[in-house]
């Protein structure tokens, strides 16, 4: 799976890949730290909570264009799946996107 996030005020362009074993792979390709580059992988329990989201039946393919000043667009890919929005700060997208997104910021260097 894949999630890029850009914007913001810094103008910034990051991107995590998540392979299905829990390595993941972090870079930044535009803003004040592009080109940095990190790697880890998930421990067995933020890889079976990662799994278990991925899983959720609410998590499908969908878009909400809500562009806002400074904020970040978000695209979050993982097989035929595609997720798009912009964090104005509104509640979308679904639940289990934004906690995909949270457990990847706790546990990785996105």
């Amino acid at each position: 799976m894949t999630v890029q996030r850009s914007g913001g005020l810094a103008g910034v362009t990051q991107e995590i890949v998540v392979e299905s074993d829990g390595r993941w792979r972090y870079r930044v390709s535009r803003g004040r730290d592009a080109g940095t580059a990190k790697t880890g992988r998930l421990n067995a329990a933020q890889l079976k909570r990662l799994h278990l989201l991925l899983g959720d039946p609410s998590f499908g393919s969908a878009f909400y264009p809500r562009s806002c000043a400074d904020g970040f667009h978000y695209s979050l890919r993982t097989g035929q799946r595609r997720v798009e929005w912009d964090d104005c700060g509104r509640g979308n997208p679904a639940e289990v996107v934004r906690a995909i997104v949270a457990l990847l910021t706790d546990v990785t260097a996105f």
